[in-house]
């Protein structure tokens, strides 16, 4: 559009809009506005001084069909615009409400007892403290309350962190689980259970004597040994998770909520029972599951052979890295992706 085209579009544009402030507001003062903007309008087109000496003839001649396509084109964005913003400003009204007060998320209920022990859960304490890790208690989530952990070394450089807490035997079953939020493909995490002395900060969970490890790469360590593989290597947004039952020294496994082997179960209440039977088998060499297919694809949840057992002995839960990564912990203060009720309140 040229600028004798914009001039001719503005003058448009105020006289009509005195016009219909005169006409909206009659008066004595306004009259002559009325009266001068009809006259411009009806009256012959105002001469305005050329711009640009070289343009062509035709310019000469107003083309008012498309000064008035030009200003229904910006009208109709200008709707557009307006309309945008009051279904933004409407959403906002009825759903911000609900989203900051929870309402349709499934929120975690802590008594006041398990409200302590979340408190008094700290990971990566001064105690043990790893440099490169950074652990920051997040409370902003209307269904509960996670740990946003950090691991900032570099890639191939093994850090571990653990908690100032021990599972608490109080529980029959205790389990926590994590979120990827940042990771490479070639970093793998790992979260696990050990004893006090067998924690070491570049050495990960279950690469040591009493420790065991579950890898975001899909596959299981005992006591320095790779025991079982899952098929799957878990990446952005995905979750696993660890437990352990105080009954039978148990250890299961979640994949994105889903049981990878048979949570469990409480001792037989046979007491005549063998110790060569399933539930009160010692713990030998050789872990590996007798009934498994483990070249089979994660379609069907199977049961190990009889579950996963490690010594007993004062576990404390921890959490390994083989690189630079950001992960979200939950303990129990929020729901946990996976649904069971007898691990819904985690390590609380």
């Amino acid at each position: 559009m040229s600028l004798r085209r914009l001039r001719l579009l503005e003058y448009v544009i105020q006289n009509i809009s005195e016009a219909a402030i005169a006409k909206a507001f009659p008066s004595n003062d306004n009259s002559h506005i009325a009266n001068e903007a009809n006259k411009n309008l009806t009256g012959p087109t105002p001469v305005i001084p050329d711009d640009d000496d070289d343009d062509d003839d035709d310019d000469d001649d107003v083309d008012w069909e498309t000064i008035i396509e030009e200003f229904l084109i910006l009208i109709i964005l200008g709707g557009i615009v307006v309309l945008g913003v009051l279904a933004y400003l409407a959403y906002k009204s009825k759903y911000q409400k609900m989203i900051d007060q929870g309402i349709g998320i499934e929120v975690q209920e802590l008594n006041a007892n398990e409200v302590s022990h979340l408190n008094n859960w700290e990971f990566n304490p001064e105690e043990w403290k790893v440099a490169e890790v950074d652990v920051k208690h997040d409370n902003t989530k209307p269904e509960g309350r996670y740990m946003n952990i950090d691991f900032r070394q570099g890639r191939g450089q093994k850090r571990t962190i653990t908690a100032n807490t021990s599972l608490q035997k109080y529980k029959d079953n205790c389990y926590f689980e994590i979120e990827i939020t940042a990771i490479d493909s070639a970093v793998d995490i790992v979260v696990g259970l050990c004893t006090k002395d067998a924690y070491h900060q570049e050495t990960l969970p279950g690469s040591t004597f009493n420790s065991v490890g579950f890898h975001s790469h899909g596959y299981l360590t005992i006591n320095g040994q790779k025991l079982n593989d899952y098929n799957f290597k878990a990446g952005f947004g995905e979750t696993i998770g660890i437990g352990y039952n105080f009954e039978n020294r148990g250890v299961f496994l979640f994949h994105n909520g889903k049981f990878l082997n048979e949570p469990p179960r409480s001792p037989s209440p046979n007491k005549n029972a063998s110790l060569g039977s399933p539930i009160n088998k010692p713990l030998t060499g050789d872990l590996k599951p007798s009934n498994t297919n483990l070249s089979s694809p994660l379609t069907k949840q199977f049961k190990l052979d009889y579950d996963i057992k490690i010594q007993d002995g004062i576990y404390y839960p921890i959490i390994g890295s083989t690189g630079p990564c950001a992960i979200v912990l939950n303990i129990g203060g929020a729901p946990f992706r996976a649904k069971q009720k007898a691990i819904c309140k985690g390590l609380l």
